[in-house]
């Protein structure tokens, strides 16, 4: 039994499976072998074609293919019946004739053919006799092949040109040319001059018709007449006139397209179908013309004298609705001549259908760079092709059109046998053609709906000027309707900037006016401005969006105009539908006006301002009295020197920023005054990026100062030093209205001996800066008295009463600055230390305040509060004496606290001079207090000498 079973699994495995085994991998490699080898063809088809042993098959694939065509054609053969009724033509053409005609065609398999290089050029074009019969009556004809691509010669069924006697002729018509209906995409160019018809427009009449050669059924054709004298007749046009057509052979057999050459550069890309017979030769001086007269820089302007512009927008409008480049550059365009009115005019040829996206709106020089060059006349070609699309019966009826012609002949082109794709093949380039029209219609309509534009409203303070740079990025263009500005002004004019450079200037177009009203806004109705994007004509240079600007020149200074409120009017210039500019963006012109005065001579700069005078490499301002009413920029590289008893009166926000260094030196009898004239608010006096020098201010006289933004850089400070060094000293400093009154950023400050009085908010502000403040006087400054961040400065034997917020505030990692024997009396908070800032605070009397010390974190990306260690001092009097949050730590040695507070040596005894008793300590011993941690920086070890708050002090609170 065991034999039995072991022998019988043997054979099945041996023989049965073996065998089913051995089919099925062969099965797989002849699968897996013909999905690579598909691949492989379909992605070196344009290689194998040359291959020599592929061309010995191409053949028999041809006849293959035709095989399998016929095949599935005979699925339709009922759908053969019920024929249309087109006209039936009848060829006889002698065998050696047709041989003839037949050996001269280029080989259907050499590589010019197979690569589409090789056109039908004259050489191939030998015509021959033959017999053409219609409806019984028979004509002597001339035949040849047509058509320049293979595609039209290479198949069995081949483009014919049929020359008729002139004395003899075809129901008017001297020549007519039967197209294989899929060069035209069957139905395409059909509807294509259907649309021509209903614009108005004069093109070769076509219609289908039927052939039979030498008795075999050659199918249906798309038969157009060929331009003739007739023709032109027939189309109510002048008859002995001129017909221009690109000579497309010449153009595709040089280096034309590579070089990015255009027909209208020269008459020589040119030839003639039709001649007139005004002259014995064939005179080209018409499109010599308008080759030379496209070049000229005045084109534009003269186009309306050469161009017949109502042919040349609806030839525009039958492209577009077919979404055709074919006419290009590079040939395929047919011009007419019309000597009766001297102008060229356009004929729809060979449009074919293509998806119709913006860049294939303009497809040549004339049309992209030249024509449209002036925007009104795309404004006129858009209006009629919105005429178009907008009305839904008249895209229903073109559409109707198509469908009829291809219900009544589809029998017709069922039965076919001799056409290049099968019945199926046929049926879907219909419905896909149909599709591309419909779409086309729906992309033209969204063309017009959408808008991509840009406004930049530029607002200029100093010019009391406001630029709308209007980028316009869509199809239809736009009409400006009004601009309203808030009514902070007396009103102003509106401009179109005509000359396009910029620039507010005599050459502007004016627009409109409009004065101030009781009403919140100004309104400047512009009316219906046009404003178009030629970029959308010009693929070749992609020049859009395009840049329109209008200027609205007010009468008077609006500083407060905020650009935001300014409101613009727009519409789509074609469909009238409201267009709300979503990209907007919004600049202060003012900001950089002064950008190159930095780098202008001590001589322009003298030139521009009478009152300085120059000596050597100083620019001086004499002592007297002066007005400005612009701001004054010192160039860099000198120094400017303001002699005592000069008087700086400034306009409105009117400033002086010096890119040198400034030597500011007055006595105390003729102080040097910088102030607002009478009932004004000036800007700044700032000092920017001086480094090699200090600037020093001795006996001057601060008021009535704000802030500035001059080239880029916010000035707070009524005086401000940013990157430049600064002595003030024996000074006043009073009613600035802007930040600060003094703003010193990344730079040594020395501020000594003056006084601040009544600022609106800071008195003094030093950000990233080293120095010293000392024996200053501040009374009733409206924010912080000294306001310290991320420095390390020594605050010293300054009196501070009544700040509005704080006496002293130091942040943003200050590190160790050190703030000795000051007064701090009547502020909001005495001193506040926050984010991760470590002040040295020593022998200060804090008093009278609402907090004497507060310590807090106030920006979370310092991690840590205000860490300051105190010395010496009094804390006295304060609603809250000492306050710290979770991430600050305040520490206090040998000071006196009301209330008490934890730490070394503290107290809390009334510091009344009878009740004194704070603990005297040497400057060593004060150091041994500090833990030894570098509390004191070698200027302090110089002229710090620690000891009890001194009596005077006290005094003068108590």
């Amino acid at each position: 039994m065991t034999y039995f079973y072991r022998h019988y699994i043997k054979r099945i495995f041996t023989r049965r499976y073996i065998k089913y085994g051995v089919f099925i991998l062969l099965a797989l490699l002849i699968v897996g072998n013909s999905v690579f080898a598909f691949q492989y063809v379909s992605k070196n088809r344009s290689q194998l074609v040359f291959n020599k042993g592929v061309k010995t098959l191409l053949p028999v694939y041809r006849s293959v293919r035709e095989i399998s065509k016929i095949g599935l054609n005979i699925f339709y053969i009922p759908k053969m019946l019920g024929s249309a009724d087109i006209p039936q033509y009848k060829l006889v053409i002698k065998g050696k004739d047709l041989r003839t005609l037949n050996k001269n065609l280029p080989s259907s398999l050499s590589d010019g053919v197979l690569a589409g290089t090789v056109w039908l050029s004259d050489e191939h074009k030998k015509t021959v006799p033959a017999k053409f019969t219609y409806e019984g009556k028979q004509y002597n004809v001339k035949v040849r092949y047509r058509g320049d691509n293979p595609n039209h010669w290479t198949r069995p069924k081949r483009s014919w040109q049929i020359k008729f006697d002139k004395d003899d002729l075809f129901e008017g018509i001297r020549t007519i040319k039967l197209i294989i209906p899929d060069d035209r995409a069957y139905f395409a160019e059909y509807l294509n001059n259907y649309r021509a018809d209903k614009l108005g427009l004069s093109f070769p009449e076509a219609e289908y018709v039927e052939l039979k050669i030498n008795g075999s059924n050659h199918g249906v054709y798309y038969q157009i007449e060929d331009w003739s004298s007739e023709s032109l007749e027939k189309n109510r046009l002048p008859a002995d006139a001129n017909i221009y057509s690109t000579d497309d052979q010449y153009i595709q057999n040089s280096t034309f397209e590579e070089d990015g050459r255009s027909v209208f550069e020269d008459e020589r890309f040119w030839s003639k179908p039709v001649n007139d017979k005004i002259f014995d030769f064939e005179n080209y001086a018409e499109i010599d013309l308008l080759t030379k007269v496209i070049q000229q820089e005045n084109f534009s302007e003269v186009a309306d004298d050469l161009i017949d512009l109502e042919s040349f927008y609806k030839w525009q409008v039958v492209l577009m609705l077919a979404g055709s480049d074919h006419p290009s550059d590079e040939g395929n365009i047919r011009l007419y001549f019309n000597n009766s009115s001297g102008k060229f005019e356009f004929v729809p040829w060979d449009l074919e259908v293509f998806p119709a996206p913006a860049s294939r709106i303009s497809v040549n020089t004339l049309i992209g760079e030249k024509l449209f060059s002036d925007p009104n006349r795309a404004y006129e070609r858009n209006k009629m092709l919105w005429e178009y699309v907008k009305d839904k019966d008249n895209i229903e009826d073109d559409l109707n059109f198509y469908d009829d012609a291809y219900e009544e002949l589809k029998s017709n082109f069922y039965a076919d046998w001799k056409k290049h794709d099968s019945n199926f093949k046929f049926d879907r380039k219909v419905k896909q053609v149909r599709q591309q029209f419909e779409n086309n219609v729906d992309t033209i309509k969204e063309l017009f709906d959408t808008d991509n534009s840009r406004l930049v409203i530029r607002y200029d303070t100093d010019k009391n000027l406001i630029a709308l740079d209007f980028y316009v990025d869509n199809f239809a263009g736009l009409t400006l309707k009004s601009v309203s500005v808030p009514n902070d002004v007396f009103g102003g004019s509106v401009y179109y900037d005509t000359d396009k450079n910029g620039e507010f200037d005599f050459q502007d177009e004016f627009l409109t006016y409009a004065s101030a009203t009781d009403d919140e806004k100004i309104q400047f109705s512009v009316g219906n401005y046009f404003l178009y994007d030629t970029g959308y004509e010009n693929i070749r240079t992609n020049k859009h969006p395009t840049k329109h600007t209008v200027f609205i020149k007010l009468n008077n200074n609006a500083q407060a105009i905020n650009p935001t409120d300014i409101k613009i009017n727009t519409d789509n210039a074609i469909t009238g539908e409201k267009v709300k500019i979503k990209d907007k963006r919004y600049i202060d012109a003012t900001t950089f006006n002064y950008f190159s005065d930095v780098s202008q001579t001590i001589d322009q700069f003298i030139s521009k301002h009478w009152m300085f005078i120059k000596s050597g490499d100083t620019v001086i301002l004499p002592s007297g009295g002066y007005y400005f009413s612009e701001n004054i920029v010192v160039p860099k590289s000198y120094k400017l020197k303001i002699m005592p008893g000069a008087v700086l009166n400034f306009a409105q926000g009117i400033s002086l920023v010096s890119y040198s260094p400034i030597e500011a030196i007055g006595t105390t009898f003729s102080p040097i005054v910088f102030r607002a004239s009478t009932g004004q608010i000036w800007g700044i006096l700032g000092v920017l990026g001086v480094k090699e020098s200090q600037s020093t201010f001795k006996n001057t006289v601060f008021e009535g100062g704000s802030n500035a933004y001059i080239n880029g850089v916010f000035f707070s400070g009524m005086l401000s030093a940013y990157y430049s060094d600064i002595e003030i000293s024996d000074s006043t400093i009073e009613g600035a209205r802007g930040d600060d009154g003094i703003n010193v950023k990344y730079a040594v400050a020395n501020i000594s001996n003056n006084r601040f009085l009544g600022n609106s908010a800071d008195a003094v502000d030093i950000d990233y800066a080293d120095g010293v403040v000392e024996k200053n006087f501040f009374n009733k400054n409206g924010n912080d008295g000294i306001d310290i961040s991320g420095s390390s400065i020594l605050i010293t034997d300054n009196y501070i009463n009544e700040s509005g917020d704080k006496c002293i505030s130091i942040g943003e990692k200050s590190k160790k600055p050190i703030i000795f024997n000051n007064v701090l009396n009547k502020c909001k908070i005495g001193i506040e230390t926050k984010d991760n800032s470590t002040p040295r605070i020593i022998n200060n009397v804090i008093v009278n305040n609402e907090i004497g010390l507060n310590a807090y974190r106030k920006k979370e990306i310092f991690e840590d509060g205000g860490k300051p260690k105190v010395y010496n001092s009094i804390i006295w009097d304060n609603d809250i004496e000492v306050q710290d949050d979770k991430f600050s730590k305040t520490k206090i040695y040998y000071s006196d606290i009301e209330g008490g507070y934890e730490g070394e040596g503290n107290i809390s005894v009334n510091p009344n001079i009878s009740l004194w008793s704070i603990k005297k300590v040497s400057k060593d011993e004060a150091l041994q207090n500090t833990d030894n941690i570098d509390m004191v920086s070698d200027i302090l070890k110089n002229i710090l000498d620690i000891g009890t708050a001194s009596i005077g002090l006290i005094r003068d609170i108590k």
